[in-house]
């Protein structure tokens, strides 16, 4: 009986609850939110539910690049969904993997220090930053209104304030799709391809005016190719029966010699 007991309680500690996977700093895990851009927080417990999550599915342990990866994807897919330009995916993976590596090296020394109350306020402050500050992989780091970078990292005009508030006072959020402004985008895509079409037939009418020529010149040349072929196959052919005769007849004759010989008499006795 008191065997069944200790191997219950055994079984017992194994099971996984929530109480066993709160992290002391961040604490429950959760799915990532997204009509906000994250924290640093929204990122860590998003982590976590992933562990999590593919812990329960496999065997074995998953590996950081595993978690990050996903992680990584998910958090790409909010910022794209806010049109916002973003760093690179490598960036990104070295920025999760940072955070790991910082939130690991602070828990290290938790089971020896959980009493001590300066370090509990050392983890408190850690929250509390980590809380506050956005996981920001924006490209664009410039203050609005005066931007130097490149248009294709620059932030759109109506999205610059969206930004500014998620780096500060995180009052805004994303919405659905605003139909109105994307109508007026695909217009002026559409208007942008047109015109880029025009400008370059314009272009190849231009080059077709200036050399009027070039396509009869293209059309000579390809005639006088034919004509030069032609007399090269020519020659070809006379060289080579010119070859073929001085084979068969001889370059130099001999002239035969004829000797004179005198008849003997004929004996009149016989």
């Amino acid at each position: 009986m008191l065997f069944q007991i200790i191997t219950g309680m055994k079984m017992s500690s194994n099971v996984d609850t929530r109480a066993a996977n709160k992290c002391p700093v961040f604490g429950h895990s959760c799915e990532l939110v997204t009509n906000v851009l994250p924290t640093y927080m929204d990122m860590m417990k998003y982590y976590s539910h992933i562990r999590q999550k593919l812990s329960s599915d496999q065997a074995k342990e998953p590996t950081v690049s595993e978690i990050a990866e996903i992680v990584a994807t998910d958090i790409e897919a909010v910022w794209h969904k806010a049109s916002i330009p973003v760093v690179s995916h490598t960036r990104i993976l070295k920025m999760i993997r940072n955070s790991h590596d910082e939130l690991r090296k602070l828990m290290k020394p938790f089971k020896g220090r959980k009493a001590d109350n300066k370090y509990l306020l050392k983890l408190q402050e850690y929250a509390d930053k980590s809380r506050q500050k956005l996981f920001d992989i924006a490209i664009c780091k410039c203050v609005p209104g005066n931007c130097g970078c490149a248009k294709q990292n620059k932030v759109l005009p109506q999205e610059q304030h969206f930004l500014q508030d998620q780096r500060t006072l995180r009052i805004m959020f994303i919405g659905s799709v605003d139909r109105v402004s994307s109508a007026k985008l695909k217009k002026h895509y559409d208007c942008k391809l047109k015109e880029d079409s025009r400008a370059k037939k314009a272009l190849k009418l231009d080059l077709i005016d200036q050399c009027p020529g070039v396509k009869d010149l293209n059309n000579d040349d390809s005639s006088d190719a034919e004509i030069g072929l032609d007399e090269d196959l020519s020659q070809t052919e006379a060289e080579s029966n010119t070859m073929i005769t001085d084979t068969e007849t001889p370059t130099s004759s001999k002239p035969s010699s004829s000797q004179m010989r005198r008849k003997l008499p004929v004996s009149k006795n016989m």
